[in-house]
């Protein structure tokens, strides 16, 4: 009830930037929820590493990450009106072994 809440948002920065940006901080806030995803395939392997080091720090500070598992499923919107497009499409950054995926 009197948890202090602080609400970032940016509508150019990488998540790279934006966990780099956290995990920079003093006293960064203990737990992060981040609602909004893209395709993993759409990150590249160098961005997710760079993002997993980011949440490596955070965690190691005692951050708890949590991110929303998309709107679609593993098959992703591909599928929404051609069912034949299924295939494996996981979304960033909640396909991060070092955060926590929540929804479905």
């Amino acid at each position: 009830q009197k948890t202090p809440t602080t609400y970032y948002y940016t509508d150019d920065a990488t998540f790279v930037e934006f966990m780099t940006e956290l995990a920079n901080m003093v006293n960064p806030p203990l737990v992060l929820s981040i609602s909004y995803t893209e395709y993993e395939e759409g990150i590249g392997s160098s961005g997710a590493e760079a993002f997993d080091v980011e949440l490596i720090k955070l965690g190691a500070m005692g951050v708890t990450v949590l991110s929303a598992s998309g709107d679609d499923g593993v098959p992703g919107s591909f599928t929404r009106n051609r069912p034949t497009n299924c295939g494996y499409h996981p979304m960033f950054p909640a396909s991060s072994p070092y955060i926590t995926s929540v929804g479905g």
